[in-house]
């Protein structure tokens, strides 16, 4: 049994990441997830203060300042919430988040590898060697499982990444046709209000990669299972796409794939 969610968690983490380190994946995603909430604080904390100096200024007009310091006080009370929950966790402490999600990912645990693939190693400073060997060498294999497990959220990570040709700079096979086929894959679990967002993404993908009608042919043939594997999970034409992975959260590391 996991604690609860949005509670202090330095109480728990000790015993949490003695069943990390005993091969327990749930409780490896955990640690995961609440330490790299914990290495946001001071960007939070930034954040927040900032948007309160611009809905502070003298000359805004009245929907603009309603509309700032709403934005204001949601920063604020994200900031409060996550710096109540990370009391007392040390600042190198928070930046070993992505050793408990690959710990997670290497049990076969799909929400950890996706977890670990939204932790990218070149963010650490100084950079952590140790990271960006394991992210170099087990990044691309995670995404692979990963998609085979139909998550929409390896999907959307998986566009970029093979239309450029690397994940957070690990370089890996550059597939436009294949990027294409998800783009259009992600659509039947799009919502309906933004499909057309998602044909102009793809016109513009499509001219930009300057792939042929035989390749944009090809596409749509390898789009077919991937949609299918991706409905085994969600429901049709239901997901604001460009939010999936701000929609993971600390409950996600119960599901067992």
């Amino acid at each position: 049994m996991l604690p609860p969610i949005d509670v202090p968690i330095k109480p728990y983490l000790t015993s949490l990441k003695e069943l990390s380190n005993a091969g327990n994946a749930y409780a490896a995603c955990r640690v995961a997830w609440e330490l790299l909430q914990c290495n946001r604080v001071d960007g939070l904390k930034s954040l927040a203060d900032r948007d309160l100096k611009k809905s502070q200024a003298g000359d805004l007009s009245p929907e603009q300042k309603l509309q700032l310091s709403l934005r204001a006080e949601n920063s604020m009370g994200e900031y409060q919430r996550t710096a109540k929950v990370c009391e007392g966790v040390g600042k190198d402490e928070a930046t070993q988040a992505w050793r408990y999600a690959l710990q997670g990912a290497r049990t076969g645990h799909v929400p950890s590898m996706i977890l670990y693939l939204t932790i990218p190693p070149i963010a650490q400073q100084p950079p952590d060697p140790d990271a960006m060997a394991a992210f170099n060498a087990e990044a691309h294999g995670f995404l692979e499982k990963a998609l085979d497990a139909g998550y929409p959220e390896a999907f959307y990570i998986a566009t970029n990444a093979l239309a450029r040709g690397d994940i957070w700079k690990t370089p890996i096979p550059k597939d436009p046709v294949r990027a294409l086929a998800i783009k259009f894959a992600l659509k039947e679990v799009t919502l309906e209000s933004l499909q057309d967002d998602e044909d102009l993404g793809i016109t513009l993908f499509i001219r930009d990669m300057k792939l042929s009608e035989t390749e944009i042919a090809q596409a749509r043939r390898q789009a077919n299972p991937m949609a299918a594997k991706m409905l085994s999970r969600e429901q049709p034409r239901s997901l604001d796409i460009k939010a999936t992975l701000f929609r993971f959260d600390a409950s996600q590391c119960e599901f067992s794939n």
